[in-house]
């Protein structure tokens, strides 16, 4: 299967995008398997879990603010101060790594699939850059974006569990 990555620092610097469409009722979000939105402890110190409202998109976007905004000094164009906003995020699955200690969000990804990409009409990637020419079977494609670990927990298992749930996610596909 083919998957798209955008790239964070190209992810980090983009505008909102314009696609003319309305954005979705964000509550609550659909979730993948909703009755596995809750996966499970990462090892002592995280928990792992889809975001299945908007509050949980909030604190996902507060995240990558935090990292690409203040960490990495991107200029982002957003609608609400301190957040990394944009309209694909609506039609966003947002996984989710949570401090078991803290509840903060620690980790994150966002997966854009082939279903939610039609509703809104276009890819994020297709945003940024022109692949018409790779011949990429977008029914099969998943994209992935927006990933970041929060400074403090950049270790082996919050990046290990975030990787290891899309490989679950592409498995059920």
């Amino acid at each position: 299967m083919f998957m798209t990555q955008s790239n964070t620092t190209e992810t980090a610097r983009a505008s909102t995008v314009k696609t003319g469409l309305p954005l979705p009722s964000l509550q609550p979000l659909p979730v993948v398997g909703e009755a596995n939105a809750f996966l499970g402890l990462v090892d002592e110190r995280y928990l792992l879990s889809w975001a299945r409202h908007q509050d949980e998109v909030r604190e996902v976007q507060r995240l990558r603010h935090q990292v690409f905004a203040k960490e990495m000094g991107a200029q982002l164009s957003t609608l609400t101060p301190g957040l990394d906003e944009d309209e694909f995020d609506p039609y966003c699955e947002h996984l989710i790594v949570r401090a078991q200690s803290s509840g903060e969000v620690v980790g994150t990804y966002r997966l854009l699939t082939p279903a939610q990409a039609k509703r809104i009409g276009t890819w994020y990637t297709d945003t940024e850059f022109d692949l018409s020419a790779c011949g990429i079977d977008r029914s099969r494609t998943l994209e992935l974006g927006r990933s970041c670990i929060h400074a403090d927990h950049r270790s082996g298992p919050v990046l290990m569990q975030l990787w290891t749930a899309l490989v679950q996610f592409l498995a059920q596909q």
